[in-house]
């Protein structure tokens, strides 16, 4: 197994201009991402050598020095055979999974529930406070380079296009800086005069879609601020992503604070809302008895590979479950599936996932009632599912209070690298590593399996 500096490779996790990302391990079986320095010949063309090995060092020395809870942490730094890397802390999730968008796309994502998005763009303003106050500029903020802990905290990642505010630079003429959809106006055609403002705009096109699951401009079936949002949000989504810099926020403590009063205003108002909806309106009760229970391996190149999810990876229909508490778990009897009482108490990895099952099987309540605990599948996971295709039905409460484990393991590969959870809060379904950590819910099938 090849090493760099006593790091074991696992695995590519992505490569760019500027490199390699792979996913390593140290002796102790922590895992960590490592960024290698491997520029490709048209960079190198472009930048030559040595301005390229600088803007790695100074990313190095840039992200070492900014201590915040929502910036990525540099673990350690160095050499490998005349290639410069630095080794990030490894995460599971970025937002781009979460809304199911494909890089550099103008397709539709999944919306998040408002405040899930008005919680994730804050952490990113923390952030960009900090960075701004140390007059250093992002350039590069979208969903797939904000990070996400399997508590929900932010972590705003790859500096490799920052600038310092105030230093020229001599980027050659045609050199993007940025990503298409999310970089300012005023950065694209003139990179090195953007400031923080270009920041801003970045993550008020991302609000945006995380929100209305569109790009600004882009149509949308979701209501805007005359239904179910109230006024002020449009006005506040409208000046974020302004197409002229001085009608913006001029600063992300201004654009924080705002993004407050929006979010409480939103609490208040939701409660109003919810109050007056009827869940079960919009769900569509479906005869599922004969659920799939078997797991399956889907392969890397099936794009749609569960019949009962859309092109977002979303539950097409819905059950109405009819649950019944007992001693040994919860009886669903739309389905015939009993569901464990509550999840698993500890993150576990895919293969410790498997084997959490077996340890509810050695319960003298499951021996004595006859239970067969299992991991559930895609498709039982689905039946839990309540509708996420509009605001009201963020109404709906989870069965389960989840308590930051909102993502669970199905019994479902995808490679042997990857498997299957299901996000029941954006009722949607992700391929992750396998050796990440997320929670389990165990199910019994509708067969009463005797063991004795």
């Amino acid at each position: 197994m090849r090493c760099i500096k006593g790091y074991r490779l696992l695995g590519l996790l992505g490569r760019g201009g500027m490199g390699r990302v792979y996913k390593v391990s140290d002796p102790e079986e922590n895992l960590f991402a490592l960024k290698l320095l491997k520029p490709d010949d048209t960079l190198v063309q472009m930048l030559g050598p040595e301005k390229i090995q600088k803007r790695f060092d100074d990313e190095i020395r840039i992200m070492s020095r900014l201590k915040h809870d929502n910036i990525a942490r540099i673990v350690d730094s160095g050499q490998h055979r005349r290639h410069s890397f630095m080794l990030l802390e490894y995460l599971c999730l970025n937002l781009g999974l979460i809304m199911g968008t494909v890089s550099d796309s103008p397709q539709p994502s999944r919306i998040l529930s408002p405040l899930r998005a008005l919680d994730i763009a804050a952490q990113v303003l923390d952030a960009l406070v900090h960075l701004h106050a140390h007059q250093i500029i992002h350039r590069d903020v979208k969903p797939e380079n904000i990070m996400l802990t399997r508590a929900g905290r932010v972590r705003l990642i790859d500096f490799g296009l920052f600038r310092i505010k105030g230093l020229a630079e001599s980027n050659p003429p045609g050199l993007a800086i940025g990503s298409p959809y999310y970089a300012a106006p005023e950065q694209i055609e003139d990179p090195d005069q953007a400031d923080e403002r270009a920041d801003l705009y970045s993550l008020g096109v991302v609000l945006h879609r995380m929100i209305f699951g569109v790009f600004p401009g882009q149509p949308t079936n979701q209501p805007s601020d005359k239904s179910v949002f109230g006024p002020g949000w449009d006005e506040f989504l409208e000046r974020a992503a302004n197409p002229e810099p001085d009608l913006r926020f001029q600063n992300a403590g201004s654009m924080l604070d705002q993004l407050k009063v929006l979010a409480k205003a939103w609490e208040k108002r939701r409660d109003q809302i919810c109050i007056m909806h009827d869940p079960k309106s919009s769900q569509l009760s479906v005869q599922t008895l004969n659920v799939r229970s078997c797991p399956v391996q889907t392969g890397k190149d099936d794009l749609h590979p569960f019949p009962g999810l859309d092109s977002l990876m979303q539950a097409r229909s819905f059950v109405l479950n009819d649950f019944q508490k007992q001693q040994h778990g919860y009886f669903d009897l739309s389905t015939g599936l009993t569901w464990a009482l509550e999840l698993s108490r500890k993150r576990l990895s895919f293969d410790e996932a498997k084997k959490y099952p077996d340890q509810m099987n050695r319960d003298p309540v499951s021996e004595r009632e006859n239970i067969l605990w299992r991991l559930p599948t895609v498709d039982e996971l689905l039946t839990l599912l309540r509708p996420r295709k509009s605001l009201e039905d963020y109404c709906y409460p989870l069965v389960w209070k989840l308590q930051n484990r909102a993502w669970l393991w199905s019994a479902d590969a995808q490679t042997r690298f990857k498997s299957w959870i299901v996000d029941m809060e954006q009722g949607a379904v992700m391929a992750v590593d396998r050796m990440c950590k997320f929670s389990v819910l165990a199910v019994a099938g509708v067969e009463q399996v005797n063991r004795s």
